[in-house]
């Protein structure tokens, strides 16, 4: 295993490790964030939660990294991590099928969105490994946006903390392999040359 690998692992083993310990606290957990509500907080994390936030927060970033930083290389890679990123965890919503804490069922296109894993919390971990190459001085910025996403579902009560962690955990997965066939293998730039 390269340092890389090894920074990987470090990563991922204890926050499965982590996941699977979650699943016995998940309730307690949703208990707890209902404890603490209040009108400031309602209002930053439904903000967080927000369309305009997850559409907003993406498009921003592919306009800084294409006009601004005119980094091209890894629009690609952020693109295609957030694409398998949806594709794999609503394929795991709909086996899985596990319904949300609090009975707060939500459908889209008519589908049920079930709760596991965390789409929200997901989508902003498919970008932080790749936005943390691209934009190398701002890697804690990036990951206190990706906490504060998954507590935003959390206090929501639209999640559980197993549910949460485990989308972080399977978008990071993602987003490194996507990373490396882009750093390692120059996989999106050798291929596409729209970017540049």
């Amino acid at each position: 295993m390269d340092k890389k690998q090894k920074e990987i692992v470090k990563i991922v083993v204890p926050l499965f490790i982590l996941g699977i310990i979650s699943f016995i606290f998940d309730q307690k957990v949703v208990e707890l964030f209902q404890d603490f509500q209040n009108s400031f907080l309602d209002k930053l994390f439904n903000f967080f939660s927000s369309t305009f936030f997850i559409g907003g927060f993406l498009i921003l970033i592919l306009i800084i990294m294409y006009i601004i930083k005119k980094d091209h290389r890894w629009i690609a890679p952020l693109i295609t991590s957030v694409v398998l990123t949806f594709i794999v965890i609503y394929l795991l919503k709909f086996l899985v099928a596990r319904g949300r804490p609090l009975g707060n069922e939500l459908q889209i296109l008519g589908l049920m969105d079930y709760s596991f894993p965390s789409y929200h919390t997901a989508y902003i971990f498919s970008m932080i490994p790749i936005l943390g190459r691209s934009f190398k001085n701002l890697k804690v910025a990036w990951i206190i946006i990706g906490v504060l996403m998954g507590l935003s579902r959390l206090y929501l009560g639209v999640h559980y903390l197993s549910d949460v962690i485990f989308g972080a955990l399977i978008a990071l997965i993602i987003s490194e392999v996507v990373a490396y066939l882009e750093e390692d293998k120059r996989w999106f730039s050798s291929k596409i040359k729209i970017w540049r």
